[in-house]
């Protein structure tokens, strides 16, 4: 529910049971198979969308080379599973039926930097632009794969076409974050916010989004998943103790800690995975109720389930490996279902200062979800709901999670990761704490932090801009 809408989520809900029972009635429909792994990928359920897409493919390898779009889909949805190399192929396989496909090498080109090969991001991002000039989508991926000391052509460019009065609204959006990334690199600070301003404004403006949403949602978890709750179905889970779920708001140092983990040789870092919250809403879905309220009419075997079917799908992202990362941040939603159902699971709990937090979330544009984070004062509200609910754990789970603090990380790296690798009761390792050279997929907004030395530059950021953030303050404070 933190990804869509309600209505959107009905609305996928619906068109999900529709292509199912097409495929019923015509399983051997390529069109069928395709549309259902498009809703299934809106959906989260990264898995089952590969697995439609390639029926798809394998039942008319026609229906492919006159739709090759499918071949992009496939891609996301791999990538979104950590499978970049199958992701690359599929992109690879578009360009290869249509060669002047824009999607596919813009697709191409992020796909490469989220593996830190900037030069040959780099250059598929041209070529996009040399098919289309006025993608905006290419200049925003394409100013990530290098800084910027001076205003150069490109620069020029992005503010030529920014201007021109028949410009897309969506380019126009994804010029407006290019254009602010540009500035920041050249430290003027005042041109870098307007330029994130107007565009989270643009981004704004195409979501059906009400702060209200969330308050009834986080109001509902709290009433739900209480003490009596816990107790009445204590038992439940399984004693696997191989999930690490890292949490907290976007952009508060869950990507940097799980970089650090994942660069011990015991774990694996599996990135930002839906499948718990797939899970549990299809578990409520099955109940005719939406989650939380759902929670109620599950019984121990229903919850068990969950329990037995994430870990059945963690275990596929690396089989064998003794210790697996989520990263979804937004799983803060379900920590009482995480300690309930994986007792024996480690959590950790990333904090940020709220300020740095809140400007790092309003410079990001995120691939889906996160509606909250495109107006300062909603951002605010969000913020505020966000700390409530984690005061509630707190006392619901006195000890039940990690409280890693981002500032304590980046100050004092080698002590807060050994103190990190204590509590997730691992041997130490020197590679956890020269995580840059650690080389995978990081599919976040944080990918360029990743692959650097720590670093305190980020620390108190905010107050250059503490004016232009006072929406979010006195939201946060209300």
């Amino acid at each position: 529910k933190f990804v869509l809408t309600h209505r959107k989520l009905l609305q996928f809900k619906q068109a999900r049971i529709w292509y199912q029972k097409t495929i019923t009635l015509a399983p051997q429909s390529p069109e069928a198979y395709c549309n259902l792994g498009n809703v299934l990928q809106e959906e989260g359920d990264y898995a089952e969308a590969v697995r439609s897409f390639e029926k798809a493919i394998s039942l008319s390898s026609e229906f492919a080379r006159q739709f090759p779009q499918i071949y992009i889909n496939l891609g996301n949805a791999l990538m979104d599973m950590g499978q970049d190399k199958a992701a690359l192929t599929a992109y690879q396989q578009t360009v290869k039926i249509q060669q002047d496909n824009v999607g596919a090498y813009i697709a191409l080109g992020n796909a490469l930097l989220q593996q830190g090969q900037k030069q040959e991001a780099a250059e598929a991002l041209s070529r996009a632009i040399s098919l289309k000039p006025e993608s905006g989508s290419a200049f925003r991926n394409l100013v990530q794969t290098r800084g910027f000391a001076e205003r150069d052509t490109d620069v020029e460019t992005m503010e030529l076409l920014y201007g021109c009065a028949d410009l897309g609204m969506e380019d126009k959006m994804e010029l407006a974050f290019a254009l602010g990334k540009v500035y920041a690199d050249l430290k003027l600070d005042a041109q870098s916010f307007e330029y994130y301003r107007q565009g989270n404004a643009l981004k704004r403006a195409t979501l059906d989004y009400s702060i209200g949403q969330d308050r009834e949602l986080f109001a509902a978890i709290k009433q739900t998943v209480t003490s009596e709750f816990l107790q009445r179905h204590a038992g439940t889970g399984c004693d696997d103790a191989t999930p690490i779920f890292i949490i907290g708001m976007p952009r508060s140092g869950t990507t940097l800690t799980e970089q650090i983990l994942a660069s011990h040789s015991q774990v694996h870092g599996a990135g930002e995975l839906n499948e718990l919250k797939f899970l549990i809403e299809r578990a409520c879905e099955s109940h005719t109720q939406e989650f939380p309220q759902g929670l109620l009419g599950l019984n121990k075997t229903e919850l068990s389930a969950i329990a037995s079917t994430y870990l059945e799908r963690l275990h596929a992202y690396a089989p064998g490996a003794p210790r697996i990362t989520d990263k979804m941040p937004h799983n803060f939603l379900y920590l009482g279902l995480i300690h309930l159902l994986f007792p024996k699971a480690k959590i950790i709990h990333c904090l940020r200062n709220p300020m740095d937090n809140a400007l790092s979330i309003y410079r990001a544009l995120f691939a889906r979800s996160h509606a909250y984070a495109y107006d300062l004062e909603e951002l605010g509200q969000y913020y505020h709901l966000y700390q409530d609910l984690m005061a509630h754990w707190r006392k619901l789970m006195p000890g039940g999670f990690y409280e890693l603090r981002y500032e304590d990380l980046v100050t004092d790296q080698e002590a807060q990761t050994r103190r990190l690798l204590e509590y997730c009761e691992l041997p130490w390792e020197d590679a956890c704490l020269e995580f840059y050279q650690t080389s995978r997929v990081v599919r976040t907004a944080s990918l360029a932090q990743v692959r650097q030395p720590m670093h305190r530059n980020s620390v108190e950021a905010w107050r250059r801009f503490e004016r232009q953030l006072q929406p979010f303050v006195q939201a946060l404070r209300a």
